[in-house]
């Protein structure tokens, strides 16, 4: 379990880190309707 949460906080991490920069890169994506 607690590695399980380790992970899950790891991905957590590279997402937010990316997800920020998914607008800018892709500003007219499927998902703005």
């Amino acid at each position: 379990m607690r590695t399980r949460i380790r992970v899950r906080a790891s991905v957590d991490d590279s997402a937010a880190n990316y997800i920020p920069a998914s607008p800018i890169v892709l500003p007219d994506g499927p998902w703005k309707q």
